[in-house]
């Protein structure tokens, strides 16, 4: 079984995972042909490219998709003309392997699309003439014909005038028309007709015949009910002194509500008290001429204000309560009035009194001169703080001016300390640039150093004695460049500078010895052959040198010539065998040689005639 991945990409660098599903697929005799349907693959995982729809990952028409994978970013915002990437794996139990990446183009001239424009077939209008239905081109181009489509929205606006809506919201205009053959109400709410109007009153019936007689002469009649006959009829009214009438009047007395309130009423206009034994709620304004008295509380509700008007009642002055009260809270006024320029205060338990402005200097306010009876500076008890030790504040003010460093230069008596490795910096004229000095990010211990005591001479520099103390000295070694090094005087090594290259005096030959000496130009470097040990020189072996300031040849085991070999030389070469007359005596026949026979090992004598 082979296991295909077919995976939707976005088209840009973003390269979001659009849609992914897997495909298993039996191979065995295939010849390696398959085929897979996208959209058709087993999908699983809670990502956005396991749970999106397929026709999602290939909608333009969305603003932007947030996707759970993509190599940059986590967002894929598609342009109308954008295409896709479809990316094919395969996995034969050896692990997943990418065998294809395609682009995937929009096609016009497809035969069958799973959407039009991001709107699959559930969102679209279809012809349907099955039946009973005749949903066609034809009948929807009547049906949203100018003239009809503009009624329609009017039915649907509930503005066309060709039909009066069932349930209206305001009123129905008919046009001065009227409604006939109305039926005989049955409920509350029906409308009813003329003749039921005018002979019944409150669903009673009415005497007609007097109420069709009432004229001028039956000016101030009143509708009553006459129980004798069950019907209401006109009549003249009865008077009633007890009674306030309805055109309004004068009370003589109280009236007394019980425990009733009184509702619905607008502004109550009061010339004299109004005296509740209970609490008045108002959802309005109170007009009040005089005054109210109340034997419980007046409260105002959702924050509303207690407004004391001016004069002409063009402004006002009130008190409102927070918008959030944590706990209820009575402020008891206190017993009259207090003394000029007091304030009130609370005592934390509800009661206010008249106390002496606590801001104020010995009880006066504004500009204050000290006048007999005050408290003197000294007289006021102050703590000291921080580098300040005067107790009170005038002398707190004069340690601060005979303390303080001016801006414009001063001289400091107590030590200056740049705390946290901050700089001393010298500015130049225009303070655009400066130099300074600063201490190293870590110190292992404290360092003062003293200055020298005025300057020193030309060319000298600053250098320590190693205790702290800085000395004006002349550099005794100078700069290997300097004129102390370079030039033909006595003690100087090179010879001149060129272009920063030190070239050496010259190196005199045929010297007996090791030694660097003066004359008046050069450096001379003489060799000591005899202190040169060739044992000691890199590669030397003993067995294959010969001193040439002379050797001498002893006995086979010290001769230094041990294991054979030639001797030669590229000039004059002298032998001077132990025992023997020199080559360069006279020659006598008699004079006799050693040489090595055939076999190498052993020598033989021989005399120059028998050579």
């Amino acid at each position: 079984m082979v296991t295909f991945t077919l995976e939707v990409y976005s088209p840009g660098a973003e390269e979001c995972l659009l849609y992914q599903e897997q495909h298993v697929v039996n191979m065995v005799g295939s010849k390696g042909i398959f085929s897979l349907r996208l959209g058709d693959g087993i999908r699983s995982g809670a990502d956005y490219e396991d749970t999106a729809p397929l026709i999602d990952a290939f909608d333009n028409t969305v603003a932007s998709i947030t996707a759970t994978t993509c190599a940059i970013g986590t967002t894929y915002n598609p342009a109308a003309t954008d295409d896709r990437k479809l990316r094919m794996y395969f996995d034969d139990g050896s692990g997943p392997i990418l065998a294809t990446t395609q682009n995937v183009s929009s096609a016009p001239f497809a035969l069958s699309a799973a959407s039009i424009g991001g709107l699959v077939p559930a969102d679209i209008l279809q012809v349907n003439t099955s039946g009973s239905f005749v949903l066609d081109q034809n009948n929807l181009e009547t049906i949203f014909d100018n003239a009809n489509y503009t009624e329609l929205l009017a039915l649907i606006g509930g503005t066309s005038t060709q039909y009066m809506v069932s349930s209206p919201t305001s009123s129905v205009d008919f046009n001065g028309q009227q409604i006939v053959n109305i039926g005989t109400p049955s409920s509350g709410t029906d409308a009813v007709n003329k003749n039921y109007s005018d002979q019944n009153i409150g669903g009673q019936s009415t005497d007609a015949a007097t109420l069709a007689a009432l004229g001028a002469g039956q000016n101030g009649h009143v509708l009553v009910w006459d129980g004798a006959s069950g019907q209401w009829t006109a009549a003249a009214p009865s008077g009633d002194a007890t009674k306030l009438p309805l055109a309004g009047g004068t009370m003589t007395g109280n009236i007394d509500m019980g425990t009733h309130d009184i509702t619905n009423a607008n502004d109550i206009s009061l010339n004299n008290n109004l005296t509740v034994g209970a609490g008045i709620s108002v959802t309005g304004g109170i007009g009040v001429g005089t005054g109210i008295n109340s034997g419980g509380p007046i409260q105002l509700t959702n924050q509303n204000e207690l407004r004391l008007g001016d004069a002409d009642n063009s402004n006002f002055m009130g008190l409102s309560a927070p918008a959030t009260v944590t706990t209820d809270t009575t402020l008891i006024l206190p017993d009259g009035d207090g003394s000029a320029g007091q304030v009130l205060e609370t005592d934390g338990g509800s009661q206010l009194s008249w106390q002496n402005n606590a801001r104020s200097v010995f009880g006066r306010s504004g500009d204050v001169t000290a006048s007999a009876g005050d408290y003197s500076a000294a007289q006021i008890d102050n703590v000291a703080a921080g580098n300040i030790v005067a107790t009170d504040v005038q002398a707190a003010i004069n340690e601060l001016d005979t303390e303080k460093v001016n801006l414009s230069g001063d001289t400091m008596t107590g030590t200056l300390v740049m705390g946290g490795a901050n700089e001393i910096r010298f500015s130049d004229g225009d303070d655009s640039n400066y130099v300074g000095f600063v201490s190293p990010a870590a110190l292992s211990g404290d360092q003062i150093w003293v200055l020298p005591d005025g300057d020193g001479s030309a060319g000298q520099m600053l250098t320590t004695d190693g205790s702290g103390n800085l000395v004006w000295a002349t550099d005794a070694g100078g700069d290997v460049t300097g004129g102390a090094n370079v030039g033909a005087g006595t003690g100087q090594i090179f010879r001149d500078e060129t272009a920063g290259v030190l070239n050496f005096k010259t190196i005199a030959t045929g010297s007996t010895k090791l030694s660097v000496t003066n004359n008046a130009n050069d450096v001379t470097l003489d060799v000591v052959e005899a202190n040169i040990d060739h044992d000691a020189l890199s590669n030397f072996v003993a067995n294959e040198h010969i001193d040439h300031s002379g050797v001498s040849i002893g006995t086979a085991a010290d001769s230094g010539l041990a294991g054979g070999g030639d001797i030669t030389a590229s000039r004059s070469l002298s032998l001077d065998i132990d025992g023997t007359t020199a080559l360069g005596a006279g020659v006598d026949n008699a004079d006799t040689v050693l040489i090595y026979d055939d076999s190498g090992s052993v020598l033989r004598k021989a005399t120059r005639a028998e050579m």
